[in-house]
């Protein structure tokens, strides 16, 4: 993230971008969650619902979202008020890399002395709701790769169907493919003739399919299965361990709940695995 030398830290005037919509409609519900949660004495709740916003909100959705080389003094005085506002309300739980990061604006008060966020005088709601299906329709296909273990460095096509959401799709086309890494995306006002479950999924009035027609099934089931074995031969030694008396007494205590922990995790994952491995052996006869 880069931010112009001299670029304003206030909330913008007039903001156009839906996308930066979206960013400050979700910023004035946070800082009215905080306040209200602050006067409750909800110091953990806080915590967690700032940091999932930074990480997630900003860091993850936003600024992949807004990434364009030709960013207007809008797009940058959006990302400096919204992150300056985040290190304000953050300052709470980590006052002195917060500190350090304002001092880089240049301000003449320290952050421990700023002004408190206050709710802003926008109304976006109508942005917010259109930005997260925009999410959840890259965040649907993204699950759908993982499901027929297509790597991100392949670019695959898609199809959106929705009656209800084309309008928002078609709007925000490129920036599906983009964080989606597709080939292409289709969108169709239609339901699918026959919508293949496998690798579709439905998600606010719409259907997400991603075209998986070239994939090398009877591979795809060997790779799975070479970790299936791998994966089972870590449960089958560890059961061993955690069933010997003298690996009980003599390892700590941290060492065998966390093998204990770990073994959980791995039969989760096989399991998962068994499942994906029949589906795709349905696909491969």
């Amino acid at each position: 993230m880069t931010i112009q030398d001299g670029t304003p830290i206030t909330a913008p005037q007039t903001v156009n971008s839906e996308l930066a919509k979206w960013l400050l409609h979700g910023l004035n519900d946070l800082i009215k969650d905080t306040q209200s949660r602050l006067e409750s004495h909800r110091l953990s709740d806080v915590a967690d619902n700032l940091k999932s916003f930074f990480w997630g909100d900003f860091c993850d959705w936003y600024l992949e979202m807004d990434k364009n080389p030709s960013r207007t003094d809008e797009d940058n005085q959006v990302i400096a008020f919204a992150f300056t506002t985040l290190i304000k309300m953050l300052h709470l739980y980590a006052p002195f890399v917060t500190e350090a990061l304002w001092r880089e604006f240049q301000q003449p008060k320290m952050l421990a002395v700023s002004e408190w966020p206050q709710p802003l005088p926008y109304q976006f709601k109508a942005s917010h709701q259109r930005i997260e299906i925009v999410k959840e329709s890259i965040s649907q296909i993204r699950a759908l790769r993982e499901k027929a273990n297509i790597g991100l460095e392949l670019k695959i096509p898609a199809t959106l169907y929705s009656k209800a959401n084309a309008s928002i799709f078609k709007e925000h086309q490129n920036l599906i493919i983009r964080l989606a890494r597709l080939k292409e995306l289709n969108i169709n006002e239609k339901e699918p003739d026959a919508a293949n479950e496998l690798f579709g999924a439905y998600f606010h009035d719409t259907f997400a399919s991603i075209d998986a027609t070239f994939v090398d099934w009877k591979k795809e089931i060997q790779t799975l299965q070479k970790k299936f074995k791998s994966e089972s031969g870590f449960v089958e030694k560890s059961r061993n361990k955690l069933d010997n008396p003298g690996f009980l007494s003599n390892a700590p205590e941290k060492v065998v709940t966390e093998l204990r922990e770990k073994v959980i995790d791995t039969e989760k994952t096989l399991k998962a695995l068994k499942q994906q491995i029949r589906d795709l052996e349905e696909l491969a006869s």
